[in-house]
């Protein structure tokens, strides 16, 4: 039986995650291609590599990633009520720089972001690794099954979909951040 492999743009030929630079990794998605984005990093620059041992937080922290301003502080707030550290970024190209410089605990993201979706993010972390085993739970509006299934296929542990409760995004967070420690 073939495995369903989902539209993710790849990563260049006779590469791998930790020899990309941020550039080339966000300038594979084919709407950057189109749109000649730019993520302001120094060419070089390698995947998820940073200073991740030296958060004192480490095993606490959450990185929201979100293109919202409104979805990113609401989160954050009512996780960092309830003892957690947070890190947030705009679109997964800046969630890179902030996985390698804070090592979360579990990653949050919304799929549909610019310069690289959640797919693509997902996809990458779940490659690497030093982060393979993060939990990454989608935020997302959208609910239907294809959905889910995509998401599940890059690797994302689960789905919590806008709008949603501050209960709702508590109870998969602790309950991820709990499976992820007994790994």
């Amino acid at each position: 039986m073939p495995v369903y492999e989902p539209a993710v743009a790849p990563l260049p030929a006779g590469t791998d995650a930790l020899s990309t630079s941020l550039e080339e990794v966000a300038l594979q998605s084919p709407v950057n291609k189109s749109a000649g984005f730019s993520t302001a990093e120094p060419p070089g620059t390698p995947f998820l590599a940073g200073n991740a041992a030296a958060d004192p937080l480490d095993g606490k922290t959450v990185l929201v990633v979100d293109d919202s301003p409104t979805v990113r502080k609401l989160v954050s707030i009512t996780l960092e009520k309830r003892g957690n550290k947070v890190a947030s970024a705009f679109d997964g190209v800046a969630a890179i720089k902030e996985i390698a410089a804070h090592n979360p605990a579990l990653i949050l993201m919304d799929v549909n972001m610019p310069r690289l979706d959640g797919y693509q993010l997902c996809k990458l972390v779940k490659k690497h690794e030093t982060t393979c085993d993060i939990p990454v739970l989608m935020l997302s509006g959208t609910d239907g099954m294809f959905d889910r299934l995509r998401g599940r296929l890059v690797g994302c542990a689960g789905h919590v979909t806008k709008p949603f409760t501050p209960e709702v995004l508590i109870e998969a967070v602790e309950q991820h951040m709990t499976q992820g420690k007994e790994v």
